[in-house]
């Protein structure tokens, strides 16, 4: 019945609620640099972990620790992703009065919105907060400004989402 309600609050574009909004911004800024702070020391480990096999195993190693040195990759590009998704989320918190205040996205928000949601439907396991923003901004401009999520990365409209979140 709860499910109900929520769908008809989309679909009627009320229930925006800023204070959970500012909730949510805030509670997905610790967990991204919880997260960060996790992944960081993971990766260090790994570092560590494939200089040691070097040393040891003379050459015979050499498949398996460029197979973990391709991890610490991913690893930093994952690190640059959240860095920048943090940046973001800090920019709404900053501006969260404009974006109160106006029935249309803000110009100077777009981009920021838009990276929030494109990355709700991608690290929303990790930061489920992502998937509270999403519905909020959906109920405060409408289902048509987050509905192009589905989308891979190259066929966005109007390239709104932030370019170095999609590269990473």
């Amino acid at each position: 019945m709860h499910g109900v309600f929520d769908a008809l609050k989309d679909v009627l574009r009320v229930g925006y609620d800023a204070s959970k909004t500012k909730t949510a911004l805030r509670l997905a800024l610790g967990r991204l640099k919880l997260l960060r702070n996790k992944r960081e020391s993971a990766r260090r480990a790994i570092e560590t972990e494939v200089g040691e096999m070097l040393k040891q195993s003379r050459g015979f190693g050499y498949d398996a620790a460029r197979i973990r040195c391709e991890t610490v990759c991913r690893e930093d590009a994952t690190l640059k992703g959240y860095e920048i998704l943090e940046l973001t989320l800090e920019t709404l918190l900053a501006r969260l009065p404009a974006v109160s205040a106006s029935k249309a996205v803000p110009e100077e928000l777009r981009e920021a919105i838009a990276t929030v949601i494109y990355a709700a439907k991608r690290a929303g396991t990790e930061v489920p907060e992502l998937e509270t923003l999403k519905k909020q901004f959906g109920r405060k401009y409408g289902r048509e400004s987050v509905s192009y999520t589905h989308l891979r990365a190259h066929e966005t409209r109007e390239d709104l989402v932030c370019r170095l979140l999609l590269e990473k």
